[in-house]
């Protein structure tokens, strides 16, 4: 009997650090990206977009996600959204941010009738005004990354920053930060049409959209033939080269 009840407290000790973990842990998650790479680079006096993956594993919520700068407290700059969060979801929201000073983190927090329930913070790339920004759509992750060590166009200096096609903004004042996208070997056609929309809103805008050639043209040009000065009307496969064999 004496050792029935030394395993049944033995049990119980190890068990309930457990079951306190358990509980402490929030039932809502987030998962956050700011800027536009995961290095979180953004360019000061523009806004920049802010993409949310929200889940929750607990009873329903109703409340608002609030995006601020810690470092600028007393400049104000509050950027509010409201979100619901039945049980079970999992779904992808945006926020748009804006910071006049070279913020290098920001802080997401979710309110519940007006309490925090959760705070996260997140590390931000400033860009200063004067360098210029390049976004690359591209399934190749070093495309373009030897332009970071050039001067383009009179600037302070350049930076690359790879997109996540999923998570292109489909708000063209979040794209103003950069100067330039290029696009190369991805399906455009699969681009959500508030994403194509708000490329072209960014080129009427002023912002230069390259778009490359090669056996891929087809599928990068696919989605956005109304923005191109050309019109893609398939490829021509190169002819037979073995002639050349002859003149060596």
């Amino acid at each position: 009997m004496h050792h029935r009840l030394a395993l049944i407290l033995f049990t119980a000790l190890l068990l309930s650090p457990l079951a306190a973990r358990a509980q402490d842990e929030p039932p809502v998650k987030l998962d956050v990206r700011a800027g536009y790479d995961e290095q979180g680079h953004y360019r000061s006096n523009q806004w920049f977009p802010i993409s949310i993956v929200a889940t929750n594993s607990g009873n329903d919520i109703t409340g608002v996600l609030e995006w601020r700068f810690p470092a600028q407290r007393d400049e104000g700059g509050v950027f509010q959204r409201e979100i619901s969060l039945p049980r079970g979801a999992n779904k992808r929201v945006a926020l748009a941010a804006f910071s006049r000073s070279f913020a290098r983190n920001g802080e997401l927090r979710l309110l519940v009738d007006g309490s925090e329930v959760l705070r996260q913070v997140v590390q931000l790339e400033p860009a200063a005004p004067n360098q210029f920004m390049v976004g690359v759509l591209s399934r190749d992750p070093a495309l373009l990354n030897s332009l970071g060590s050039m001067t383009l166009a009179g600037s302070a200096g350049t930076q690359v920053s790879h997109l996540d096609p999923a998570l292109l903004p489909d708000d063209a004042t979040t794209l103003l930060g950069l100067d330039t996208i290029f696009i190369h070997d991805i399906a455009t056609a699969e681009l959500g049409e508030p994403q194509r929309a708000a490329l072209a809103q960014w080129v009427r805008l002023g912002g230069q959209l390259v778009v490359s050639g090669g056996t891929s043209a087809d599928s990068s040009a696919g989605g956005l033939a109304d923005l191109l000065p050309v019109e893609i009307e398939g490829l021509t496969p190169n002819g037979s080269l073995a002639g050349l064999s002859k003149l060596a």
